[in-house]
């Protein structure tokens, strides 16, 4: 999975084009029914940013918003994908959250690219 996500964001498909393009030929294009369903700039996810909630707060990650695939890639690599339940621990000197229980410190140019719903 991780890496048709990949793979679609790098040849472009997925952009807000494509999906016009898919809704006018008559196919579904509804929010969350393809593959790529946690990652906003394919289907238009909402949520709320990671930096934004209360410490101690229990969320679940609903997407990931960049365009940045190394920023992606490092996210995906630390287990941070749509679905996963996360609990922010702190949000002072770096952003400390508890996933699947193991704790990461980001800062918050990388937080602020996690979005959760409650």
């Amino acid at each position: 999975m991780i890496k048709r996500i990949l793979r679609k964001i790098k040849s472009g498909k997925g952009s807000k084009e494509n999906k016009e393009s898919k809704e006018s030929k008559g196919s579904k294009g509804s929010k969350g029914s393809n593959e790529c369903s946690g990652i906003k700039e394919v289907t238009g996810g909402k949520g709320t940013p990671l930096p934004l909630i209360k410490p101690g707060k229990k969320a679940k990650i609903s997407h990931l918003e960049t365009k940045d695939l190394k920023v992606l890639q490092k996210l995906m690599a630390m287990g941070v994908l749509p679905g996963m339940p996360v609990t922010l621990i702190r949000k002072s000197p770096s952003y400390v959250f508890e996933l699947d229980q193991t704790r990461y410190a980001v800062d918050r140019n990388i937080a602020a690219h996690i979005y959760v719903s409650y």
